[in-house]
């Protein structure tokens, strides 16, 4: 048997400390399970916009925005400082947004803050793969 979605990644409800936008990045902390992602805190995820496959739903928690959708894995949008190229690694950066990394310089990447792979070439939002 075979499953399929037109929408692009794997995501989970976490509760949030307050309402975030698609593509910010958030960190495991904060008075609830997640907040905005700031240096030296464990990543979370990038919030998704339509997950494909979602995990943690309920009742309680299906509409309510304090319980955004991170994407585990799959393609999303995500919010970068500065500018991208197709195949640059996308690491954590400030303020819940990421940065570009290009793969001549993997070396200096953190990998505890690595998010994923930039799909396109761009600023501002960039799809990416987790």
């Amino acid at each position: 048997t075979a499953a399929s979605a037109n929408w692009s990644d794997l995501a989970e409800k976490y509760l949030a400390d307050t309402e975030y936008e698609p593509g910010d990045l958030l960190g495991i902390g904060g008075d609830k399970e997640v907040t905005m992602w700031q240096p030296g805190m464990a990543i979370a995820g990038v919030i998704s916009t339509l997950p494909g496959l979602r995990m943690n739903v309920s009742e309680e928690n299906k509409e309510d925005p304090l319980w955004p959708f991170i994407a585990l894995k799959g393609r999303i949008p995500c919010k970068i400082n500065g500018a991208a190229k197709k195949g640059d690694y996308i690491v954590a950066d400030a303020d819940g947004k990421c940065k570009a990394i290009p793969g001549t310089r993997s070396a200096e990447i953190n990998f505890l803050e690595l998010v994923g792979v930039a799909l396109e070439d761009g600023e501002g939002i960039i799809e990416v793969k987790v």
